[in-house]
């Protein structure tokens, strides 16, 4: 497991002393899991990018779902879906198109 911190003061989330940071958990099918230590105001699309870096795709192969519902919008933020904590988020390859054999 990796852990990130995309704040400046790194000590404050590990004792949770900052209310403005929440964990993102970020699993994939693989079973690879990241932790991610961000400000509620960081976009989803960082810390896709973040995740994709470490498994060496491009962030362009992948989506993101939490609690059943695909994350979209990745210009949003932890805060805009009203995340309280730790939170986590399954991350699958993108899939398009398609037809019945």
């Amino acid at each position: 497991m990796v852990s990130y911190d995309f704040g400046k003061d790194a000590s404050k989330c590990k004792s949770g002393g900052d209310s403005k940071k929440i964990v993102l958990r970020l699993t994939d099918p693989d079973g690879t899991a990241l932790v991610f230590k961000v400000k509620r105001n960081v976009t989803f699309r960082k810390v896709l990018e973040a995740f994709s870096k470490n498994v060496g795709k491009s962030s362009e192969e992948f989506r993101m779902v939490h609690n059943g519902k695909n994350l979209r919008d990745l210009g949003m933020t932890p805060d805009d879906l009203g995340f309280s904590g730790n939170e986590e988020i399954e991350v699958f390859t993108s899939q398009e198109g398609g037809s019945y054999i």
